[in-house]
């Protein structure tokens, strides 16, 4: 608790902000009694601080009070234009100093007053570089996560939208905002996913992947959302789902999130329902690309000749004649060299990205197949693989692992081999549950009402009737009523 006695608050404070250069205290004269303001620099804006409390204070008429009084004139007064909250521990102190608040502490006052005079330096709200959309906004989170709460205040105008506050990271502090609207969401998810928050043990949370372990079960595909579009986290708010607002990251997490969002767009919604049930089948087939191809390839070459066509067999065989690996280890060297080329492509500093880009096209591309190293096909079937990824940017890390894993398949155990593991990744897929909602539905439990928005995307005017919620999903254990 603060202490009345001044010096008492400041001996403390000085101990817990020991060899802490940025922390700074400003000594004043209130009246008759001393007081002092407290701040990190760097956290706050000086001239707002200047000019909406230092001078308030100091040009204020001398009035014979001591105390909570004086502070009470102070707070309705002197300061009264200015954004402030008491606070009574000395743990609120240092919380609001971390955020970016000025304490004001005086000598006889049982309690502070911490003012909202943020400045740090935050990078500008631009377009999201992971969620490029055609149409609609153009504007994603940023790090600073007040801005991003006025963004999703902004989209959705309604008193029911809540903003919860929370903190993980025994050492960080890291704050993180729930953002939900009361009347739809579940009470049972919003318990559970506060339970887990609170059960973390992490010491430090810089991200949104920190916390996804602590918030899902080990999936193959996993089973939160990310976003960095804010309008896309207000549509899925307003189905009754949780998003979670991170300090520090620009990535929104969303929860609960089904395995059919991740060939969903926001574009689908703002284009012409015939076009949109069109590019979500191209999403649909990539998937299939990106997965199976160079497993079937190796499969079906190396164990089920008689299935290619003579032609292309002829040219595969004529192909293979001439470079020292087999399908499956040419496949796999092609695919290794490809995630090395995009991690490069990553991790290299701009300036130095068309080159990684150049280099690498030489090294896959035309070299490799004229000096032997590998077939033509070979690098057609990764090549159409690796893009068709990129169609499902959300997936590609499982699908660049389950790709790498059907090749090694095929090559051993042929088509079956194909068979039983894809047998395993649907069994994989369809017994997990997302707080109590199967990932799958509503394709597995099977709704044919549901599927309007997932086989095709129908108008406006058909989707604008339904009651979507979450909860209204197949299979969920607080499935809810249709609203007629």
């Amino acid at each position: 608790m603060i202490k009345e006695n001044l010096n008492e608050n400041l001996s403390l404070l000085k101990e817990l902000f020991k060899n802490a250069m940025d922390y700074t205290v400003r000594e004043l004269k209130v009246g008759s009694g001393s007081a002092a303001l407290l701040s990190l620099d760097g956290l706050i804006n000086k001239q707002q601080t200047s000019i909406s409390i230092l001078n308030p204070i100091l040009s204020a008429p001398v009035i014979e009070l001591t105390g909570n009084e004086q502070m009470d004139f102070l707070s309705e007064r002197v300061l009264a234009t200015v954004d402030k909250v008491k606070i009574y521990k000395i743990s609120d102190i240092t919380e609001k100093l971390f955020l970016g608040f000025s304490v004001l502490l005086l000598d006889g006052c049982g309690y502070a007053l911490a003012f909202g005079v943020q400045g740090f330096e935050k990078r500008s709200v631009s377009e999201p570089e992971n969620e490029i959309m055609q149409q609609g906004s153009k504007e994603g989170f940023v790090e600073a996560f007040l801005i991003n709460l006025s963004m999703i205040r902004r989209r959705m105008r309604n008193t029911e939208l809540k903003f919860e506050m929370l903190t993980v990271g025994s050492e960080s502090k890291t704050p993180l905002v729930l953002c939900y609207l009361e009347n739809k969401v579940s009470k049972k998810l919003l318990s559970e996913i506060k339970k887990r928050i609170e059960s973390t043990e992490l010491k430090t949370v810089f991200a949104a992947g920190y916390l996804s372990g602590f918030l899902k079960h080990s999936s193959m595909f996993g089973n939160i959302g990310l976003t960095e579009r804010p309008d896309t986290l207000c549509g899925k708010i307003a189905e009754g789902r949780v998003g979670i607002i991170i300090d520090g990251t620009p990535n929104a997490i969303i929860i609960p999130h089904l395995f059919i969002e991740n060939f969903q767009t926001l574009d689908d919604y703002a284009n012409r329902p015939m076009y949109a049930t069109f590019t979500r089948w191209i999403r649909y087939i990539a998937f299939f690309i990106a997965v199976f191809l160079p497993g079937l390839y190796v499969a079906i070459v190396v164990h089920r000749p008689e299935l290619i066509p003579d032609v292309l067999l002829y040219k595969i065989a004529s192909e293979e004649a001439s470079t020292p690996f087999s399908v499956m280890w040419e496949l796999l060297l092609v695919n290794l060299l490809y995630e090395i080329m995009r991690e490069a492509g990553l991790r290299a500093p701009k300036s130095l990205g068309q080159a990684v880009s150049i280099v690498g096209a030489l090294v896959i591309g035309d070299t490799a197949v004229q000096s032997g190293l590998i077939g033509a096909t070979s690098l057609m079937v990764i090549a159409s693989a690796a893009i068709s990824g990129y169609a499902i940017q959300k997936m590609y890390e499982q699908l660049s692992l389950i790709r790498l894993l059907l090749i090694f398949i095929g090559g051993f155990f042929g088509v079956w081999g194909i068979v039983l593991i894809t047998v395993l990744l649907i069994y994989n897929i369809c017994s997990e549950e997302n707080f109590g909602i199967p990932v799958t539905s509503p394709i597995a439990p099977f709704s044919f009402r549901r599927m309007g928005d997932i086989l095709v995307r129908l108008p406006w005017r058909i989707l604008n009737k339904e009651n979507v919620n979450i909860r209204n999903m197949p299979g969920s254990e607080e499935e809810i009523k249709y609203d007629k």
